[in-house]
């Protein structure tokens, strides 16, 4: 076959032509894969700045500000207590129990006031519940206030019934406001009068004691309410008593108050001794001793440092007359058939 110039030319350009095509193709191809890369790697760009811009949005909604160097502290109002609850039985008379502390300190930091409440439980030997009608069961009491490192006693002259040391104990504790590790200690014996009788035998008496803590002004505070019993019963006698030697006076009021439907009869006064100029002045923390019938018997109370006392003579019937004595210790004077008609 003879070369044909002609047939050979165009074998030649249908070939280049082919390798072009291909070439163009393969071009195309690479700028198309190129071009969907860039594609991808733009929506990749595109999502990662819109996760950003989410996350920013995030943090902005979920920031916080902080004010620093602003505190509100609340206080503690906490106490402790620590001694021996006192229990006696077997006792004879003329019988003293060994010392017993009792310790109540405020631990925690805000100031308190403090009231006492004495319940006394007296059984028989058989456990049935002994009533101590004579009054034969004592007690011998001191307290001491430890108040901002300042400390002060208060020791009872005489021994006194045990129904009056409530009245004694919070006439001292309640002028006192607690603050923090400030306390007060109880101190005390307790005696079974030599004139207790054959009926007295293996009598148990058991005490407790229970201290409340109150805020400083709390309504509830008792010691608040205390100093106003006498204006809430019905005033029905007042009494101003002078010794025969002139140096020692009492003023008394009596009144009435209705206590569970019953006729509840108090006394309170203040007593009074002469002063080395010859005027009266408060006789402070003197205990008064006495007798009143047909309530009541023998009793015992303190005055404060006002000269002021208190004392629930106990429950009468309408029309029925309270008599009483007074004896303040260490003074040679009585007041004896000071006399109270309930209406």
């Amino acid at each position: 076959m003879r070369d044909n110039p002609c047939i050979r030319e165009s074998v030649i350009k249908f070939s280049i032509t082919i390798i072009c095509k291909y070439l163009k193709i393969k071009t195309i191809l690479k700028e198309d894969l190129k071009m969907k890369r860039n594609i991808i790697l733009s929506l990749l760009l595109v999502t990662l700045l819109c996760f950003g811009a989410g996350m920013g949005t995030f943090a902005w909604f979920t920031d916080s500000a902080t004010s620093t160097g602003n505190e509100f502290t609340v206080g503690t109002f906490e106490t402790s207590c620590s001694g021996e609850l006192f229990s006696v039985d077997k006792a004879y008379p003329n019988y003293e129990s060994d010392i017993k502390e009792f310790k109540v300190t405020n631990t925690g930091s805000l100031p308190m006031e403090f009231w006492s409440t004495v319940e006394w439980n007296i059984t028989d030997k058989d456990g049935n519940d002994f009533l101590d009608t004579d009054k034969r069961f004592e007690i011998k009491p001191e307290v001491i206030t430890n108040i901002d490192g300042n400390s002060n006693t208060l020791l009872a002259d005489e021994w006194m019934h045990i129904s009056s040391f409530e009245g004694w104990l919070n006439d001292e504790i309640k002028k006192y406001d607690f603050d923090e590790d400030d306390n007060f200690i109880i101190n005390f014996q307790i005696r079974l009068n030599k004139s207790a009788g054959n009926t007295y035998k293996l009598v148990k008496l058991v005490g407790n004691l229970t201290v409340d803590a109150y805020q400083i002004d709390d309504p509830n505070n008792p010691a608040d309410n205390d100093e106003d019993d006498g204006d809430e019963g019905n005033q029905n006698s007042e009494k101003t008593l002078i010794s025969e030697d002139g140096n020692t006076k009492v003023e008394l009021s009596f009144f009435q108050k209705e206590e569970n439907n019953k006729n509840s009869i108090y006394v309170e006064g203040t007593l009074y001794g002469k002063n080395e100029n010859g005027n009266f002045e408060p006789l402070d923390y003197r205990n008064i001793t006495g007798w009143m019938s047909p309530v009541g018997g023998y009793y015992q109370v303190t005055t404060d440092n006002n000269g002021y006392f208190k004392e629930k003579c106990g429950i009468l019937e309408s029309g029925e007359t309270l008599t009483m004595d007074l004896s303040p210790n260490y003074i040679d004077c009585q007041f004896d058939g000071i006399t109270y008609t309930v209406e």
